[in-house]
């Protein structure tokens, strides 16, 4: 499978946070292992919920890349399991200081619950609406 063939993993609501799957090693209904990251502290507890959506490209226009949705999925992630460190490093920082890490990632294993599946826009927004408190006006 090329590269725009590929499954994308797309996780809502987005933040800086995460989830992030730079590689997705497997993925089932109940969990999805990644090389990636997904940072949480005391004020991003589990369980958290979120929207996961898998995408293909459908076509390219140009330089524009058009998305097509194979599955879309509300999930409460429950387990974060943290393996092997797969950061991106510089070998050497122009100072000779050793190197600069420009990526920050692990294998991890998020397991989940699949609290709703294959739903539609509408569905999305107020399932989004009630995660991050915004109101969803139709």
């Amino acid at each position: 499978m090329s590269d725009d063939n590929k499954v994308r993993y797309w996780w809502a609501p987005g933040s800086c946070r995460g989830p992030f799957c730079r590689d997705v090693i497997e993925f089932t209904e109940s969990s999805i292992t990644f090389d990636g990251y997904f940072y949480d502290s005391d004020a991003h507890q589990l369980p958290q919920q979120r929207i996961l959506k898998l995408l293909v490209t459908d076509y390219v226009d140009g330089h524009r890349i058009h998305l097509k949705q194979l599955a879309i999925y509300h999930v409460e992630i429950y387990e974060k399991i943290e393996g092997a460190d797969t950061s991106v490093i510089a070998a050497d920082d122009e100072y000779g200081d050793g190197g600069i890490c420009f990526f920050p990632s692990n294998m991890i294993t998020l397991k989940f619950r699949v609290l709703q599946k294959d739903f539609d826009a509408d569905e999305e927004k107020r399932i989004l609406a009630t995660m991050t408190k915004i109101p969803y006006n139709r």
